[in-house]
């Protein structure tokens, strides 16, 4: 009875041993497919929100994508963190602005890395209001540019998902068509197309909407001058303006404070950096309706 008792646990032992043998063995198998297509997976990074939004039209789920600068942040002094130095070096491309707002990217080219990053500047074939100026995503025009860039750079390293890419970005340029319809439309009956505004970063939306920026509350990331003061208040004066636009988010009492002196209405105008969490059409668009909203 004691062997036969004996003779069972060893049988019991081996068929044990052998299912874990086989749950180690699939474990195992597991881990490698994940590490396999970990370290198959294509990266493509941004620097800053507007151009990962407009990017994402094009990739959609197909790529993984990274943005550098988290939405609503300031990026002109931004301090990349050591993991977003980490997910730079694993990407296959990175999408900069190629102007000051996001210099540091000039640095970042200087790390060394086992992996071959290609740095593309998106700031080609534009049309830029002045020669200096970063928004240039601000621009509709612009923004068709901006989507051929990315769509021709990423099909070049994802061939075989160039039919998606194509069609997404015949998508993303018909919402442009629809949008640039809606902005003629709406804004067609405004009578007052001199605006001021908290900064000059409006320049390539207003010069697509026909608009006029007269004079500006403050040179972006600058203290408010007296001379910038004297301008406002002659402006509002000689074309007789009621609103002055600042940007969406923005903490400035001071504006707040002369708009109250002058009986000005305040509105706030996106400027398509992430501050409220949509995307780059859905930003735009609700541009329009504040401008039509003031300015009618």
């Amino acid at each position: 009875m004691f062997f036969q008792n004996l003779r069972y646990l060893y049988l019991v032992s081996i068929v044990l041993l052998a299912f874990l043998s086989i749950f180690l063995i699939y474990l195992a198998t597991q881990y490698n497919a994940s590490f396999n297509n970990e370290s198959e997976t294509i990266i493509v990074g941004f620097s800053i929100y507007p151009l990962y939004s407009l990017g994402k039209e094009i990739i959609g789920d197909k790529l993984k994508t990274i943005l550098l600068v988290p939405p609503g942040y300031e990026p002109h002094n931004y301090e990349l963190s050591i993991q977003d130095i980490s997910n730079i070096q694993k990407a296959k491309i990175i999408f900069y602005s190629g102007t000051a707002i996001d210099h540091w990217i000039e640095n970042i080219k200087k790390i060394p890395s086992n992996n071959s990053v290609n740095f593309i500047p998106l700031n080609t074939q534009l049309t830029f209001v002045i020669k200096d100026d970063p928004h240039y995503w601000l621009s509709l025009t612009n923004a068709e540019a901006i989507l051929k860039n990315i769509y021709i750079n990423v099909v070049n390293i994802d061939k075989n998902n160039q039919d998606y890419y194509t069609a997404n970005l015949n998508k993303a340029l018909q919402k442009i068509a629809e949008i640039k319809k809606i902005a003629d439309d709406k804004l067609k009956n405004i009578k007052q197309r001199k605006i001021i505004t908290e900064h000059q970063s409006f320049r390539y939306f207003a010069k697509d909407l026909n608009l006029e920026i007269v004079a500006t509350f403050q040179e972006e990331n600058k203290e408010s001058t007296l001379a910038n003061i004297q301008n406002l208040i002659n402006a509002i004066h000689k074309f007789k303006i009621k609103v002055i636009f600042k940007d969406y988010g923005s903490i400035n009492n001071d504006i707040l404070s002369f708009a109250n002196n002058f009986n000005l209405k305040v509105y706030e105008l996106d400027p398509l950096e992430g501050f409220r969490q949509v995307d780059y059409f859905d930003a735009y668009l609700y541009n329009i309706n504040i401008l039509k909203q003031a300015l009618e």
